[in-house]
């Protein structure tokens, strides 16, 4: 790694510090061996529903979450990698044996939450070359993001490389608590325009041209 690299080693623990943070309140700009900790914004509603079991890899999870209504759970049970995923529906989606969700670079996520009521949990997820691991989207609430392993996302040479994220706006219910994020690369080029790395941050993924 070069002079000009910023990366995020050792790991971010998000369960050695809690912070309770308001409405509005911006949470960025984590530096090299930052503590972290639950982005707390009221409580989280659940409502039962139905479980249904994944497998296998590659798109399999997408689907099984497409077919999923609200107050379901989605249990990945086993250990292998997954296609990048967006969750539309207040779902559950949680694994039994470690697997990886990995996103396809760019400036998405790996995972996008763009629903209220989710929750995401005990997953490995990654983004090489890629601007973000997790992100809950603009205008949603009442999602719980715990237990997770967010690393080697970036680099991107542009923007905030971000493990998880919060869109703009105004957010209730918003629980990020015991993860780990680690590994987070990003690198200057003479396009830069000042990038970073964030282990949890809040703000809106950028428009590029």
């Amino acid at each position: 790694m070069t002079n000009n690299d910023q990366s995020i080693n050792p790991p971010v623990k998000s369960n050695q510090v809690t912070q309770l943070l308001n409405r509005r309140h911006v949470l960025r700009g984590l530096g090299l061996g930052t503590s972290v900790a639950a982005l707390g914004l009221g409580s989280v509603g659940t409502v039962a529903g139905d479980s249904v079991s994944v497998s296998g890899g590659g798109a399999a999870l997408q689907t099984a979450i497409d077919n999923a209504n609200d107050g379901d759970t989605v249990v990945v049970t086993d250990s292998a990698t997954y296609d990048s995923v967006t969750i539309e529906d207040g779902i559950t989606l949680e694994a039994t044996d470690d697997p990886t969700i990995e996103g396809d670079g760019g400036t998405g996520a790996a995972i996008s939450i763009a629903a209220d009521d989710v929750t995401v949990k005990g997953f490995t997820v990654t983004n090489p070359g890629g601007l973000l691991g997790i992100k809950v989207e603009k205008g949603y609430d009442d999602t719980t993001i715990k237990r997770n392993t967010v690393e080697n996302i970036g680099p991107t040479g542009r923007f905030g490389v971000t493990g998880i994220t919060v869109g703009q706006g105004d957010h209730d219910g918003i629980e990020i608590t015991n993860n780990e994020i680690r590994n987070l690369d990003q690198e200057t080029t003479e396009d830069s325009k000042f990038p970073t790395v964030n282990g949890i941050g809040r703000g809106e993924s950028p428009d590029v041209a």
